[in-house]
């Protein structure tokens, strides 16, 4: 099986909690707001922190704030570490919608009609929890994965390629079992992320067929074959592609072939 990193995109998982973390931080270490200086008798204004405001928030009709903004945070991390890449556009959705909601807390400040001005600490979370908004989005157009990098020896899916064509939001994967053998050892290729009902062809290096089979509804199919008997001990990229053009590649290991024992008579 594939190990929880393979079906994860880390960039997506470590930059939307790095900067989740980065705007809570801003928000409870530095000053969230000014208050006002009294002329009258020529006292400066002050700055507070948000675990001092916090309180005052909540007696001031700003404890749905506190809350929207703790369900969001909660939300945007969940869905960076729970949803494989295979669900990349859901995920981006709902971490968008927790980062949203998680400004909460400075847009509340912001409209107080108490407040002079934000302080650094709110201005830096607000701007943290923007980025972490757009943050998965970008990254899905700008896959660090390469296919000509990709598999190891246990037969774990290729980082994925974006497409530009054929509904960009979805991804294809494939899975190989076993991911290693002799000339002639039967593979099971587990297909994912395709468009519905395409047909998809699976691929040898030298362009050489090997299976072909229409994916499901759900854009999953298994295919089978063999590897080529002529084929020499070496790593070999498998591709699997569809009529749309979607494609992913996965590395099998080509293994010397056993020599089978002499039996005399």
């Amino acid at each position: 099986m594939e190990g929880w990193k393979g079906t994860r995109s880390m960039p997506v998982v470590v930059g939307v909690i790095a900067v989740l973390a980065i705007g809570v931080i801003c928000l409870y270490a530095l000053p969230v707001y000014t208050t006002k200086r009294n002329p009258n008798f020529g006292e400066p204004g002050t700055s507070e922190k948000y675990g001092d405001v916090k309180p005052l928030m909540d007696l001031a009709g700003g404890g749905w704030a506190n809350d929207l903004a703790r369900v969001g945070l909660v939300v945007a991390v969940a869905a960076a570490v729970a949803f494989p890449r295979s669900r990349r556009a859901l995920q981006a959705l709902l971490i968008t919608g927790g980062s949203i909601a998680a400004m909460a807390v400075p847009f509340w400040l912001a409209r107080h009609k108490e407040r002079d001005s934000l302080g650094a600490g709110a201005i830096a979370a607000w701007i943290a929890f923007a980025v972490a908004a757009v943050l998965p989005w970008v990254l899905m157009r700008f896959d660090e994965a390469s296919v000509a990098t990709a598999g190891t020896g246990s037969g774990a899916t290729s980082p994925p390629l974006w497409m530009l064509v054929d509904s960009p939001t979805l991804l294809a994967a494939m899975h190989l079992s076993p991911a290693f053998g002799a000339p002639g050892t039967s593979v099971e290729a587990t297909l994912s992320g395709f468009t519905a009902g395409s047909r998809i062809a699976v691929r040898w290096p030298t362009g050489e067929s090997l299976a072909e089979v229409n994916a499901s509804p759900e854009g999953t199919a298994v295919a089978r074959f063999l590897v080529p008997p002529t084929a020499n001990a070496g790593r070999y990229a498998v591709e699997a592609s569809n009529t749309g053009g979607r494609r992913t590649s996965v590395m099998f290991d080509v293994t010397e072939p056993v020599a089978q024992p002499v039996v005399r008579s």
